[in-house]
């Protein structure tokens, strides 16, 4: 009965604080963070509310595989300061942009490198909209969902390839891997066996309908995940098409040690 009288702003403020305060933040500290727009998008942003609790307090090891134009670890270091963040991306036109949006955080360290099953060479296919840029071709069928010609390939750059296992062999455990890398994420988890062992868990953007060709879906993701002793934890809610189907969401896999210790 009280709270249905006190005001909704006040409702929103106090909702806000106990997600910042989740993060470990004192209670002046989270208050200030709920009254501070660039923080509270940030929040969104990094999807850090769909991560075990236990885990969004303790992210000392960061992997970022996929980063476009910083736009997931920007918000995440906005919010903790992980003691070491590793950020991959191989698209010449938004790794520019990545070197300048995370150049003030001296704990991230970016570098211009497509991850895969093996080393090597490979062809990107960079689109209109960098986001949707891939080494798989994109599928003229689900291009109608969004902006006109943002899964257009305007070019096709070669690039540099390394698998996750050898660019994390010196890091230890691993809190969080954040995977987005446009349909390619079977190849990359073939080169990180080593990783997974070593990763807490997973943050990956898990298509519904596929978006490229040859392309794993969220069902088989999942299957393939398992048996890296990977179970699904949280998902976020989905990017629809004007119709109202579910695309795709981001998807947070833990390892299966962890489930009943979060």
């Amino acid at each position: 009965m009280l709270r249905s009288l006190r005001p909704v702003g006040l409702d929103n403020f106090l909702e806000w604080r106990r997600s910042f305060e989740s993060l470990g933040y004192g209670q002046l500290d989270a208050a200030r963070a709920a009254t501070s727009r660039p923080l509270k998008a940030a929040f969104m942003q990094a999807r850090i509310t769909h991560l075990p609790k236990g885990l969004r307090r303790s992210l000392r090891c960061v992997v970022d595989v996929g980063a476009n134009e910083g736009q997931w670890s920007n918000a995440l270091l906005q919010l903790l300061t992980p003691q070491r963040v590793e950020v991959f991306e191989p698209n010449p036109k938004a790794y520019g942009q990545l070197v300048k949006r995370l150049a003030p955080y001296p704990t991230a360290r970016v570098h211009q490198l497509a991850l895969g099953s093996e080393p090597g060479e490979l062809t990107l296919n960079v689109t209109a909209a960098s986001n949707f840029a891939s080494m798989l071709s994109p599928l003229e069928s689900v291009s109608q969902y969004y902006e006109t010609n943002a899964m257009n390939v305007a070019e096709q750059v070669p690039v540099r390839v390394e698998t996750l296992d050898r660019v994390t062999e010196n890091l230890g455990e691993i809190d969080l891997i954040k995977l987005d890398v446009q349909g390619f994420e079977r190849q990359v988890l073939a080169g990180a066996t080593s990783a997974l062992r070593r990763a807490r868990a997973l943050l990956i953007e898990a298509n519904f309908v596929p978006h490229y060709a040859t392309e794993d879906t969220f069902s088989t993701m999942t299957e393939l995940l398992k048996q890296s002793s990977f179970e699904l934890w949280d998902l976020s809610p989905p990017f629809r098409a004007p119709n109202g189907r579910a695309l795709w969401c981001d998807a947070v896999f833990i390892q299966r040690s962890l489930i009943d210790q979060s």
